[in-house]
């Protein structure tokens, strides 16, 4: 009888193993850790700057083609842009690309650090554990980024276009900021 139940044991502790990585490995299929959010940020591409709300020019929308291509496998779940024409036609191949919605948002000129935390707020609450991508303005990213708990944000100058800093926040408060470049350099 003895045997018979160790046998039991042995079966109960596979099983729950078995159950164990298969969720490891579920969570790495979809490259979400519910722990870490990975908040990605882009100044709108080069605009048209003949107009009140201009849309990109030839080589922002080149740059979104690239910005397209660099995270089409990064496992973005949101995307998220400014009411301005430029943010959003600079995410919109990626949106298309992968059949996820823009969320746009309202960036009030009068408000942008209130504007700045709320969206912050909103990102960490709906899409802890995820990828999200916001695209929004050079005086804007920097007040996200100090939102999402990076002290030092850097600033971006008018004709800085190229930058895509990645934010990770770990559940533990931990914040990490990492800045790329991508497309052809903007100067």
């Amino acid at each position: 009888m003895k045997t018979r139940s160790s046998l039991i044991e042995f079966w109960r502790a596979l099983l729950l193993l078995t159950l164990v990585g298969a969720a490891l490995v579920l969570i790495s299929w979809t490259g979400r850790s519910p722990n870490v959010t990975t908040v990605l940020l882009v100044r709108h591409a080069e605009k048209d700057t003949l107009r009140t709300d201009p849309p990109l020019s030839p080589s922002g929308k080149e740059r979104a083609m690239s910005l397209a291509h660099v995270l089409r496998d990064a496992g973005v779940v949101a995307i998220y842009a400014t009411q301005y024409v430029r943010t959003q036609q600079t995410v919109k191949p990626l949106a298309e690309g992968l059949a996820v919605h823009i969320e746009v948002v309202n960036a009030d000129p009068q408000n942008l650090k209130g504007h700045a935390e709320a969206l912050v707020k909103g990102v960490m609450s709906g899409h802890s554990g995820g990828v999200v991508l916001i695209s929004s303005h050079s005086n804007v990213i920097p007040l996200i980024i100090r939102a999402l708990g990076v002290s030092a944000a850097p600033e971006i100058s008018d004709d800085e276009y190229d930058n895509l800093f990645v934010v990770t926040k770990h559940t533990s408060g931990e914040v990490k900021l990492l800045r790329l470049k991508y497309g052809k350099p903007a100067r």
